[in-house]
């Protein structure tokens, strides 16, 4: 599956946030197939967000881009502290107006 980013422009915080959204929607739609499993079955679900987590992990890779890199750390280390539902928006974390090396 393709992810477009064409249109965003990976310099401003909202369009990191926004093809970050992107790639995870797609992940999920590739690591879930109709009949994989039953919606409570826990093994099916662990299995699930591992593919979801390898292929948004793939992607952000592929993309090679500082700031969508350090958003997808954001997120992946406010998944294991705090466990919330909602992502961290990078703009509140980091100034991403900002030169980056």
């Amino acid at each position: 599956m393709t992810v477009n980013y064409h249109d965003l422009n990976l310099d401003a915080a909202t369009d990191v946030n926004t093809l970050y959204a992107r790639i995870q929607a797609a992940a999920v739609t590739v690591c879930t197939l109709p009949d994989d499993g039953q919606p409570g079955d826990r093994a099916f679900l662990a299995e699930r967000d591992q593919c979801v987590n390898h292929a948004v992990a793939r992607a952000v890779r592929s993309v090679r881009n500082s700031k969508l890199s350090a958003y997808h750390w954001l997120q992946i280390n406010v998944w294991k502290h705090w466990t919330s539902e909602a992502p961290v928006a990078l703009n509140s974390v980091l100034p991403l107006d900002s030169a980056t090396p």
